[in-house]
């Protein structure tokens, strides 16, 4: 399996307070300029793609339904090039949902695409995290968007991120979204906005209460990201794996610029020029050089933490904006992570090494067939694991169904 992601625009009607991609713009890629650019480098793509042919493209932004006309484009483009060379295509977007009409969620059904939300909560705290370019709140046109999602049955995954602002009513949230019919919630720190080091015995303390609610008002969640890796490594641990992300391995992106990066991360950086992967004629030998630079910057101090299997080290853009080194470490998300995972502990709950059994099993390329998603990332975006032998869960947990969790005796 490859993964390619798009980033189809610069441009975003809402003006998010932790945003990473900077001031949004009418930029968005050139048509023409994409084909010619994957043209060059499909047959690599193609080898790369696994035994059976898998091709995963992802769009991110911007927010991709300002441009939603140059998706289609490149969708029925890849459709065609895909049927015509017997490869499978699986493919996604990542959507504030505010500007998603009924004709575009059909067009993503039609076409076997999936739709990943992203919505921080209830109206407060969307509002005052992600409002719009103008500054009125965005939560009525996303909770439209919602609709449109259930009309079709598209209701997929829902990414939610936190600030220190938002913080205290995490677990409000988190209730809230999963009553929208969200089964499988990522909720995530926000990163380079507000520090968290003032906040930790918050933190501490809020993943110790959404462990008691695990239980009970949560438990219809099915998976919660990153709560529920933690509970496992608590109880059960999980696989030191080295392998870190997709980035450059398996996965890619393209910017508006029509040229390749390691991921979308990478876009969009001030200086991103140094994190081109070369010209299209080298493309294969500049692609697995780049990888071999970033296993480098592999922290070795980071081995012994107890927290690193689960951040694995860190995402290397953030490493890179928060130190100025790919060598470095985001010290601020290091002590998030350390203290979140201090109140999974004090939760004093046993995440069962079998969950309820999926209803379809398992089976390679690190794809769990039920939810059409990767097991450890729950999206389609960055094929960190080569296949299921490899996932760094210590042994498959299914995704389907839900956790029964219990009480630690003492």
């Amino acid at each position: 399996m490859f993964t390619l992601t798009v980033d189809a625009t610069k441009k975003c009607n809402l003006n998010c307070s932790y945003c990473y991609k900077g001031e949004s713009c009418d930029e968005s890629i050139d048509f023409d300029r994409f084909v010619a650019a994957f043209e060059k480098v499909w047959p690599t793509v193609v080898e790369m793609s696994g035994d059976p042919k898998v091709f995963c493209l992802g769009f991110m932004g911007g927010e991709p339904t300002c441009q939603f006309d140059m998706v289609q484009k490149i969708v029925e483009f890849a459709v065609a090039k895909c049927e015509r060379n017997g490869v499978t295509l699986k493919w996604g977007m990542t959507s504030n949902l505010t500007l998603l009409d009924e004709q575009k969620v059909l067009f993503v059904k039609q076409t076997g695409g999936q739709i990943h939300s992203s919505i921080d909560g209830d109206e407060f705290s969307q509002n005052v995290n992600r409002p719009t370019a103008s500054g009125s709140g965005s939560f009525e046109e996303v909770m439209k968007g919602i609709n449109n999602l259930k009309k079709f049955d598209m209701l997929l995954g829902a990414r939610m991120t936190f600030t220190p602002v938002t913080l205290p009513y995490l677990v409000e949230n988190l209730k809230f979204v999963n009553s929208l019919g969200y089964k499988y919630i990522a909720a995530f720190p926000s990163t380079g906005h507000i520090p968290w080091e003032p906040y930790l015995d918050e933190v501490r303390e809020i993943a110790r209460k959404i462990g008691v609610e695990r239980m009970h008002d949560l438990k219809g969640i099915d998976r919660l990201r990153p709560w529920d890796d933690c509970a496992y490594h608590n109880t059960h641990g999980l696989k030191i794996n080295n392998s870190h992300c997709g980035a450059c391995r398996s996965a890619m992106a393209i910017g508006v610029d029509g040229c390749f990066y390691p991921c979308h991360r990478f876009t969009d950086m001030h200086n991103k020029e140094k994190f081109k992967i070369g010209d299209h004629d080298n493309f294969k030998s500049t692609y697995s050089a780049m990888r071999v630079e970033f296993e480098k910057s592999f922290s070795a101090s980071c081995v012994d933490c107890e927290v690193y299997p689960i951040c694995r080290g860190g995402c290397w853009a953030e490493n890179l904006n928060a130190s100025g080194s790919l060598q470095g470490i985001n010290s601020d998300l290091c002590g998030f992570n350390k203290s979140f995972m201090e109140g999974v502990r004090e939760a004093q709950i046993v995440f069962p090494k079998s969950m309820r059994p999926p209803s379809l099993s398992m089976k390679g390329e690190g794809s769990c067939v039920t939810t059409d998603t990767c097991i450890v990332c729950d999206c389609s975006s960055c094929s960190s694991c080569d296949s299921c032998e490899s996932c760094w869960y210590s042994e498959c947990s299914g995704c389907v169904g839900g956790p029964e969790y219990e009480i630690r005796p003492d």
